[in-house]
């Protein structure tokens, strides 16, 4: 079997569209500026600069691997993450991803594992399912591929904008 490498670009939507039409050329190469990583910065030093709220009791290493939420294999690993992120004081956030199925059974809690989980590292989060709540199943289907689990453009944007925007109205 023999592997080709093509060039690969992530392009906007309307660029894709000239590329479909046939009349696209690719951009010369760019050096990379590195907006997210900006981005990610400023958020970290804004969240390890925010006073930390009362948070309810965590439980512990025992009780997450008694409770079965939690395989007792990685209570070493999760323990050895949060010595890292509280030595290094890093701000911990989970952002639930929904799946479509869980989407159509109108499923749109974050799974009691990741929630478990988050607890452990004392995590803020962020249900993603939130962005899909009041639209229909035929509109959710519309979010997604219709022969993959993965959201098409439109999805992709209805949910940067939410995660977007709940970033934006943290401290």
């Amino acid at each position: 079997m023999q592997v080709y490498t093509v060039p690969t670009y992530i392009v906007p939507t309307e660029t894709f569209d000239h590329f479909i039409q046939g009349d696209y050329m690719p951009p010369s190469k760019k050096n990379l500026r590195p907006f997210f990583a900006e981005k990610l910065i400023e958020y970290i030093k804004r969240a390890s600069r925010a006073s930390t709220d009362a948070q309810t009791q965590k439980p512990s290493s025992d009780e997450a691997s008694l409770s079965g939420l939690i395989e007792s294999g990685a209570v070493p690993l999760i323990e050895d993450i949060k010595r890292y992120i509280n030595s290094h004081k890093i701000p911990v956030m989970i952002v639930h991803i929904p799946s479509r199925y869980s989407l159509l059974k109108e499923d749109f809690d974050i799974p009691e594992s990741v929630l478990y989980f988050g607890r452990l590292l004392d995590a803020d989060f962020i249900n993603g399912a939130e962005a899909f709540r009041h639209l229909s199943d035929s509109q959710i289907r519309d979010m997604y591929f219709p022969f993959d689990g993965h959201w098409n453009q439109n999805g992709s944007d209805r949910f940067a904008a939410y995660i977007a925007k709940k970033l934006a109205q943290r401290p």
